[in-house]
């Protein structure tokens, strides 16, 4: 939004944009970032609210399955029961090498988007990246080094 769609005679009401970097900027960031705070990996999750592919003899089920062993990855299948139907989700787990992850990325997820528009799927899509250790510890570990 710009300063003037946000501004009146009153003041202004401007609420700062959130930060969006794309996957290659991200990377780069976290390559110039210390080791111990580096990822050592990623996690997708699709989540399907079509009622019909909730059977685990569906072929989504197996193409997820295919997907997984075919690009290295480690999967998680689970249902969700909630008072409006049921949800499936399948969680997609990978881990090496950052400079490697990108391609990991948009490979698997345009193989995945690929599938789900031939079957005419929607499902909404989580990414975020993984550490190696939990997140204070490691800027616990980061802020030690700075002291010395």
């Amino acid at each position: 939004m710009s300063d003037k769609e946000c501004c009146d005679e009153t003041g202004c009401v401007c609420e700062a944009e959130p930060q969006v970097m794309d996957l290659g900027e991200a990377i780069e960031y976290y390559l110039e970032q210390p080791k111990e705070v580096q990822p050592v990996g990623y996690m997708m999750r699709f989540t399907f609210g079509e009622r019909h592919v909730a059977p685990e003899s569906h072929p989504l089920f197996d193409q997820m399955k295919l997907f997984a062993a075919g690009r290295d990855l480690h999967l998680h299948r689970r249902a969700l029961q909630f008072q409006d139907g049921i949800y499936i989700q399948y969680e997609l787990v990978w881990r090496g090498s950052l400079k490697e992850m990108e391609e990991s990325v948009t490979g698997t997820s345009t193989l995945i988007e690929n599938y789900c528009n031939a079957e005419k799927l929607k499902p909404s899509m989580t990414f975020g990246f993984i550490g190696d250790k939990p997140q204070e510890e490691a800027e616990a570990i980061a802020h030690e080094e700075d002291l010395f």
